[in-house]
């Protein structure tokens, strides 16, 4: 997501900020110092530059402070709720994504109110953002896919024709293929999804980390599709440019390593998808990321029941499960958790012959049911 206008817009930005203005959504605060202003919008906007180029190579964690010290500044100049700082509060959204949920609520409504009188590119990135939250904070993935098509449809418009694409253009694409994939459209999330890819490459080269997003997204769909010498090829070059370009305990390679061992088990290699499914947890340790430990431990309990530990699988499911709802998981994925621990015990049942614990994989299923709505197999 770029949270600035290109280069020309620096000049753009200082012109309209030094004009006072009454016109809906623009509000500047009395008795400015021309001085100042000049000065401080200046210097807010490389430091939105700055942090772009963070966010294009995943490094969210540093873009954060330079967002927040450009939201600083503006706000010594402009009101809170003022159109023109719709960029820099999507850039600090967008961060508060991967840090802190609550506060990247807080940003989405801001951002929202900013829209009617926010320029073009602006308008652009705030669906963008408000297609992030409707993905990751809701789930919606239909409104999601609305968003970042409008996103999209603007960034489009602002670049002059025969000229790339604005650089976020390619995120939009890539997030609307994995709307597409939450979806269940595997199919129809290839083409904007490799188009990402794309687009990516020419902007940014072929080994930088922006062009690993839509890969991984596409090693997912086509996982999903049981295309796997195709996931394998994407995967490992998905794999090579995170390693090389990315802190080794980075989230993004934690997402890439548990990918792997989805492969991994696909293909019947178990020993292999276990490997690589401790290292995401690992990496889920590091980073005291939640819904990493809770992923990568769900996919060990799915290696460990491929290897016939029943024992061992309904360990993991059932530490899955603490983990889910220690961190408020979707009410959909805990009902997945608890269907999968009455699975570990009805297959536990009838592996070491003790058909009481069928009572308790009876119990999950219900729970499961209650939850969500998966539905319990029958028993056989």
């Amino acid at each position: 997501m770029n949270p600035f206008s290109p280069a020309v817009a620096r000049a753009l930005y200082f012109a309209i900020a030094c004009v006072l203005t009454a016109i809906s959504g623009f509000s500047q605060k009395s008795s400015p110092n021309p001085t100042a202003l000049a000065a401080d919008t200046d210097a807010a906007q490389r430091l939105l530059e700055r942090a772009q180029r963070q966010m294009d190579s995943s490094r969210h964690d540093l873009a954060l402070p330079d967002a927040r010290e450009a939201e600083r500044l503006l706000l010594l100049h402009f009101d809170s709720t003022d159109a023109r700082l719709a960029a820099v509060v999507c850039a600090v959204g967008l961060c508060e994504l991967r840090a802190d949920v609550l506060v990247a609520s807080a940003y989405r409504r801001r951002a929202l109110a900013m829209l009617p009188a926010a320029s073009p590119l602006d308008k652009a990135h705030i669906r963008f953002f408000n297609g992030n939250c409707s993905l990751l904070l809701n789930q919606d993935f239909e409104a999601a896919y609305a968003e970042y098509q409008a996103a999209l449809t603007l960034f489009l418009q602002v670049v002059p024709p025969g000229r790339l694409p604005h650089q976020n253009a390619a995120r939009a694409s890539s997030n609307s293929g994995l709307a597409l994939m939450n979806q269940g459209r595997f199919e129809e999330a290839v083409a904007p999804l490799r188009r990402a890819e794309r687009w990516s490459r020419e902007m940014f080269g072929p080994t930088h980390p922006s062009v690993s997003n839509p890969l991984n997204n596409l090693s997912l769909v086509l996982l999903q599709l049981g295309r796997y010498e195709e996931a394998d090829t994407v995967l490992t070059e998905t794999y090579r440019i995170r390693t090389q370009t990315l802190p080794p305990n980075h989230q993004d390679i934690g997402a890439i390593v548990n990918n792997i061992g989805l492969l991994s088990i696909e293909r019947g290699a178990f020993d292999d998808a276990e490997y690589w499914f401790r290292r995401a947890h690992s990496i889920g340790v590091a980073l005291n990321d939640s819904v990493l430990l809770a992923r990568s431990t769900n996919n060990l309990a799915l290696a460990a029941n491929k290897k016939g530990d029943d024992a061992g699988a309904l360990q993991l499911f059932q530490q899955t499960l603490v983990i889910e709802q220690g961190y408020g998981a979707e009410q959909h994925e805990i009902s997945t958790t608890l269907a999968n621990i009455g699975t570990g015990f009805r297959e536990l049942a009838r592996a070491e012959n003790k058909p009481a614990l069928l009572d308790s994989a009876l119990l999950f299923y219900e729970k499961a049911r209650s939850v969500g709505t998966t539905s319990h197999p029958e028993f056989n």
